[in-house]
């Protein structure tokens, strides 16, 4: 899934914009998610409202993984 991702963004980590799109939820989801601290792991570059958010790929597809509900 890693090279997947990588290949379709060709950086190793994303904004909350790009995650919006990769994974279906709506970027004030996202904001809503780090505020309760129950999304996916990300790093805050800044400070305040003009800080930048960023979603280590290798942890994003981590946490996607742990998501997942296997059937048998």
């Amino acid at each position: 899934m890693l090279e997947v991702i990588f290949s379709k963004y060709g950086k190793m980590m994303l904004r909350t914009n790009e995650v919006a799109e990769l994974t279906g939820r709506s970027e004030s989801m996202l904001v809503k998610d780090r505020m309760e601290g129950v999304g996916a792991p990300y790093i805050k570059m800044g400070k305040g409202h003009s800080a930048t958010v960023y979603y280590p790929l290798n942890e994003l597809v981590q946490w996607i993984e742990e998501k997942q509900i296997k059937t048998a």
